[in-house]
């Protein structure tokens, strides 16, 4: 299994939130276990089929991915977009009727790996000694999961694109553990995420830089103490 990957990939791979506390040597069995497979798409390709969010795991290995959500209306919208070292596995335990509300598209050259997550629960599928390790912190993954669908719930119940820009900072401010954050959209795609109009959202950023609530460069933005007393 790591053959098939770079040295950095191996050294990413280690760092997993999935990994977290084992050796590389053992890793390789929980690789096993799973049924680990690599798989690589081109940009703007469907990298992850719907039917597949209920039962794997995925962890980024090189490149970008964008998970993409679809209402009823068919509307598109970014949900988030991921990194290297990243997992997506919000999907698991869902139905597929939910799942398939969701498309993940490679932004770039993407490496991934899959793992199928559900064999950690089917009775004898699993006989890897760090089994328990895997599944502590697959809880922990899933609950930062269930922490990031409630702020998009927090975000979409604002009135004012204002409250969700000093809502989405402060999340990151808390998150990277810095005021000077970095935002990983660019606009258009910030805009799809706070469910925007792009230039209400430039204007809007702009006049909170002016008032010196926010400080702009690029996509790192300072937020100062001022805008503390706004947050709602």
């Amino acid at each position: 299994m790591f053959s098939t990957l770079s040295k950095q990939q191996e050294k990413l791979l280690q760092t997993s939130p999935l990994f977290d506390s084992l050796t590389p040597e053992q890793i390789r069995p929980v690789l096993y276990c799973l049924q680990a497979e690599v798989r690589r798409a081109a940009p703007r390709q469907i990298i992850i089929q719907p039917q597949e969010c209920s039962s794997g795991l995925f962890i980024v290995l090189s490149g970008a991915i964008e998970l993409v959500h679809t209402d009823s209306g068919g509307r598109k919208s970014t949900m988030n977009i991921l990194y290297p070292g990243d997992c997506h596995c919000e999907n698991v335990g869902l139905l597929d009727a939910l799942s398939a509300q969701v498309q993940v598209l490679a932004l770039d050259e993407v490496t991934m790996i899959k793992l199928d997550i559900n064999r950690i629960f089917a009775p004898g599928s699993c006989q890897c000694p760090y089994k328990l390790a895997v599944v502590e912190n697959l809880v922990r993954i899933l609950s930062a999961d269930n922490d990031f669908l409630k702020l998009k719930a927090t975000l979409f119940s604002q009135k004012s694109l204002r409250s969700k820009l000093l809502i989405y900072l402060r999340h990151l401010a808390q998150k990277q553990n810095t005021d000077t954050v970095y935002v990983p959209f660019n606009r258009t795609k910030l805009a799809d995420f706070l469910a925007a109009d792009r230039s209400a959202l430039c204007r809007e950023l702009g006049r909170m830089h002016t008032e010196k609530l926010i400080a702009v460069r690029g996509n790192r933005i300072r937020l100062t103490l001022g805008s503390e007393s706004l947050l709602p």
